[in-house]
C-alpha cells in the first residue's frame, strides 16, 4: 500500500508499469504490475486479508493536510511532496554548491540529514546546532541561512505552492509550513524559540493519529478489532474501545502506529534550546493471526531501537 512520496506507484500507464515492475523484482513482492493500492479497498486480496484478521490499516497521511490534499485526492501531488524535493533534498546541495571545500568537515553530510530529525519541525534547531557542532561560527549561521532563505522564498513562490496557500492557517498549522513562512524573515534564534513553543503547546512532542482510529466505519461497525496506521513514524499501542455485545468474550479494539525503519536524530527533551539530538535507529514489526492461529493470540508487536 502507498502514501505520501510513493503515491506515483499508484497512477496507471505503460511508464508506471515498468517502474513497478522493477520495484516488485528489486523488493521480492508479488504485487502485479498494475497500480498499488492506497486503501484496502482497491485491492481484493487486502481486503479479504484484513477481514480474516479483523484489521482495518491505512497509510495514515489521509489526516495531514501537508501530505494529502482533500478536494484532488491521493493522484495528486502535495506541498509536502514539493517541501521535500524543493527544499530539504535541495539544500544540502546548495550548501555543497555555494561553500564547497571552505566548509569544515562533515557538516554538508550532516545537513543531508535532516530529513531524519524528528519532530520535523525542529529542521532549523539541527540546522544551527551542527553548524554549532562543526564551525562554532556565528558568521557562517548566517550564511548558511542565507542559503536556506533563498530556497524557502523561492519555494513559497512557486505556482504550485501559492494555490495551496489557502489552506495554510496558523492555529492548525503544519510543523514544516511554519518552518518554511517563518525562516525567510527570522533568525534561526528566533526559529528555535517558535520551535520549542509550538511543540509545547501544539504537539506536546509527538503526533497521534489514534483518534481518526474512531471514526472509521471498520472501528464503528465492529468489523475490525484493530486498526493501524504509519505515517507519523511514532510507534504507539491505544486502547480504542471494548465491544461488550459479543457472543463469547468481550473484545477489545486497539490502534497501532506501526513506526517505522528508520534513522531518528530526535531532539532531546532536556533544554531543548541547546540543540542537542540523540541519533539511534528505530525498528517495529506488528503481526495480527485469525482466531484459529497462535492459540487463538491475535496480535504480536515487537518495536526496538538501537544506536
Amino acid at each position: 500500500m502507498v502514501g505520501n512520496h510513493d503515491w506515483y506507484y499508484r497512477l496507471a500507464g505503460a511508464a508506471f508499469d515498468e517502474i513497478r515492475l522493477e520495484v516488485i523484482k528489486r523488493m521480492g513482492l508479488s504485487n502485479p504490475v498494475s497500480p498499488f493500492p492506497y486503501e484496502a479497498e482497491e485491492s481484493p486480496f487486502l481486503k479479504d486479508l484484513f477481514e480474516r484478521h479483523r484489521v482495518y490499516a491505512r497509510h495514515g497521511d489521509i489526516y495531514d493536510k501537508f501530505n494529502f490534499n482533500k478536494q484532488k485526492g491521493r493522484n495528486h501531488g502535495t506541498v509536502g511532496d514539493a517541501f521535500t524535493m524543493d527544499v530539504c533534498n535541495r539544500f544540502p546541495l546548495e550548501v555543497q554548491k555555494r561553500y564547497g571545500d571552505l566548509l569544515p568537515a562533515g557538516i554538508v553530510d550532516s545537513l543531508r540529514k535532516i530529513a531524519n530529525i524528528r519532530p520535523v519541525l525542529a529542521a532549523p534547531l539541527w540546522i544551527s546546532g551542527q553548524i554549532r557542532h562543526y564551525a562554532g561560527s556565528h558568521p557562517l549561521e548566517d550564511e548558511l541561512k542565507g542559503v536556506w532563505d533563498d530556497i524557502a522564498d523561492e519555494f513559497l513562490q512557486l505556482d504550485f505552492v501559492r494555490e495551496e496557500d489557502k489552506a495554510f492557517r496558523f492555529d492548525v498549522v503544519d510543523a514544516m509550513e511554519l518552518i518554511v513562512k517563518i525562516s525567510g524573515r527570522a533568525s534561526f534564534a528566533t526559529i528555535n524559540d517558535v520551535v520549542i513553543w509550538v511543540r509545547k503547546k501544539m504537539w506536546s512532542g509527538k503526533h497521534s493519529f489514534a483518534s481518526h482510529a474512531l471514526k472509521e466505519p471498520a472501528f464503528l461497525n465492529g468489523r475490525a478489532q484493530h486498526i493501524v496506521y504509519g505515517h507519523t513514524h511514532y510507534y504507539e499501542v491505544v486502547p480504542l474501545g471494548m465491544k461488550l455485545d459479543t457472543s463469547y468474550e468481550p473484545e477489545s479494539q486497539i490502534y497501532f502506529n506501526a513506526g517505522t525503519w528508520h534513522s531518528y536524530y530526535d531532539l532531546a527533551i532536556q533544554n531543548p534550546k541547546e540543540q542537542k539530538f540523540v541519533p539511534y535507529q528505530a525498528l517495529t514489526y506488528l503481526t495480527f493471526y485469525t482466531a484459529e492461529e497462535h492459540d487463538g493470540r491475535r496480535f504480536e508487536t515487537w518495536s526496538g531501537a538501537y544506536a
